[in-house]
């Protein structure tokens, strides 16, 4: 009995919880060698390696029913685990890139912001959910946006964050619409949107679907401001 371990020290061991080793045990994926008279489970060295097994495996990315699966024969083919590895090796590369992906649009963030004292919540949140739009929709998204080097894609979204900056402040301070400082700002936006979605230079993608209802960073009286501002700018190149 003295080499024997109760299920809290064989959980302590492997850093597995308690609950698991019930349901490893529910499951027969790994049952308890021995009993004590209370009927208390012990775990034998034999038992611990089966865990460690168990452990390795699924780090592998296996489930629990491919771990029983193999834990029934002492061997496997080579190519079998061969094929694990490589299935493990591309999700883990995927991840990897996905990560690095995601600290280049942090980086591009930051370029975005520096020198501003204060920065408008709404705004950033609005301009990273772009980003994460962008890339989840980037199949049908293809050929629509222009490819943009890093500087270009950094100087553009200064250009929206400013643009959308003074759209707050202006509809804030009450800045006449129709005033030539607010016209003059939505040419500016009526520009980078045009050079953001070039749309004209790529026909087949006129019928995309790019109004759809992404995350707004203006209140009801910007939105207001914005529409008064834009129709008065379309009325004038009629």
């Amino acid at each position: 009995m003295e080499n024997l371990l109760t299920i809290g020290q064989v959980a302590k061991r492997t850093n597995v919880t308690i609950r698991t080793l019930h349901y490893y045990d529910k499951i027969d994926l790994l049952k308890s060698s021995e009993h004590s008279e209370g009927g208390v489970r012990l775990y034998t060295h034999n038992d611990l390696n089966k865990l460690r097994q168990i452990q390795s495996l699924k780090f592998l990315g296996l489930s629990l029913k491919e771990i029983a699966g193999l834990l029934k024969d002492k061997t496997v083919k080579q190519a079998d685990i061969e094929k694990i590895i490589s299935y493990k090796r591309e999700e883990l590369l995927e991840e990897i890139d996905e990560k690095k992906k995601t600290v280049e649009k942090l980086n591009v963030m930051s370029e975005v912001i520096h020198g501003r004292d204060y920065i408008y919540l709404d705004i950033f949140c609005f301009i990273v959910y772009a980003m994460i739009w962008e890339e989840e929709n980037k199949a049908e998204l293809d050929g629509a946006l222009p490819f943009l080097q890093r500087d270009e894609r950094v100087k553009l979204d200064k250009e929206y964050f400013d643009i959308y900056v003074e759209l707050k402040q202006f509809a804030s301070k009450e800045v006449p619409f129709f005033s030539e400082k607010a016209q003059n700002l939505i040419r500016r936006l009526e520009k980078v949107v045009a050079n953001t979605l070039s749309i004209d230079k790529h026909p087949v993608h006129k019928d995309i679907n790019l109004n759809i209802d992404l995350y707004n960073p203006f209140s009801e009286k910007e939105k207001r401001f914005i529409e008064n501002a834009y129709n008065y700018y379309r009325e004038t190149l009629s």
